[in-house]
């Protein structure tokens, strides 16, 4: 009864229509409670489960730690970054090998990114089946919540009313088939009790599974979060001063050719400052370590998610 009471009113007439469709004389009707929505939970339970295993974030970490080798592949050298002193102090000239490994590096990052976006849509196309499942789920728990009332109804119905009227006829006649009518009606009620135990424990899957599926779904939001930052702010800010400091090195190897200072002073606009760089790759490093971070925590939750939803599958 208390189940129907916690029902929302518009479904209070479905549940007293499935109770009224109970019959206690009837085994298979009593066997066959609720059973598709059973199944179906079983089965949903076996898909999130698969969901769980495929869900390979392991190459979003791959990836990232792609992008540090790269980025911590960049030193920046005093000489790159004072144009003056090179002509005063006649430093030698940035060599052409330097050079190209700033535009390897910028090259190879370009691909991270791309690789980075494959990843950040493929998280987000996940959050959105996660948000499908969480939904499915919910409607499986209404649809059990609405079963189980039923049950409950006819359990108290019966109880209350038929069985003291079968068990008074059973002891006015006790030398008919009454006696017998009684127990098969107590055995009925049992099955029916033992029926609505199954269906609260295929309720209960559906309340342990939502959290599970939040929690994936909050990971993937942080992580996708974490990649848009460094694809939309810290890693165009790094690839524009790689870019400038490739030019500036191109800069000063023309200028060391041509062996010109007034050509070399009206070059000073192409100057880079390597504090700017190094700042913005501790920012784009701290970035990634802490995303990083966040995908080994998940890879952990993961793996403790899958064995809590096979103990639930094998209770089910």
């Amino acid at each position: 009864m208390k189940t129907f009471e916690l029902l929302p009113e518009e479904t209070k007439p479905y549940a007293l229509k499935i109770a009224g469709e109970i019959d206690m004389n009837n085994y298979e009707s009593i066997l066959t409670l609720g059973h598709n929505t059973q199944r179906a939970i079983s089965q949903f339970s076996d898909r999130v489960l698969y969901h769980i295993k495929n869900r390979d974030i392991t190459k979003v970490g791959n990836t990232l730690q792609q992008l540090v080798d790269t980025i911590t592949s960049v030193k920046v050298e005093e000489s790159d970054t004072n144009l003056l002193s090179r002509f005063f102090k006649k430093k030698s000239a940035p060599s052409p090998e330097r050079t190209m490994h700033y535009e390897r590096a910028s090259i190879q990052i370009e691909r991270i990114e791309l690789q980075l976006h494959r990843a950040q849509k493929q998280l987000l196309e996940d959050i959105e089946v996660l948000n499908e499942m969480y939904r499915l789920n919910q409607s499986y728990h209404d649809e059990l919540s609405v079963i189980l009332a039923a049950g409950e109804l006819k359990q108290y119905d019966f109880t209350s009313r038929e069985l003291p009227r079968i068990e008074a006829m059973a002891a006015q006649d006790p030398q008919s088939l009454a006696p017998q009518a009684f127990e098969d009606a107590k055995n009925q009620l049992q099955r029916l009790d033992q029926r609505l135990y199954d269906l609260q424990i295929a309720r209960e899957l559906t309340v342990q599974a939502a959290p599970q599926i939040r929690m994936i779904q909050q990971s993937n939001q942080v992580l996708s979060e974490k990649i848009q930052t460094s694809l939309m702010t810290t890693i165009p800010l790094w690839k524009n001063q790689i870019a400038l400091l490739i030019s500036s090195q191109r800069d000063r190897q023309r200028a060391d050719l041509h062996r010109r200072l007034a050509s070399a002073e009206q070059r000073m606009e192409a100057h880079f400052d390597a504090t700017e760089l190094q700042q913005t790759q501790q920012r784009l490093l701290a970035d990634v370590e802490e995303t990083l971070l966040l995908q080994g925590q998940s890879s952990v939750q993961q793996a403790q998610i899958e064995r809590e939803m096979r103990n639930l599958s094998r209770d089910l």
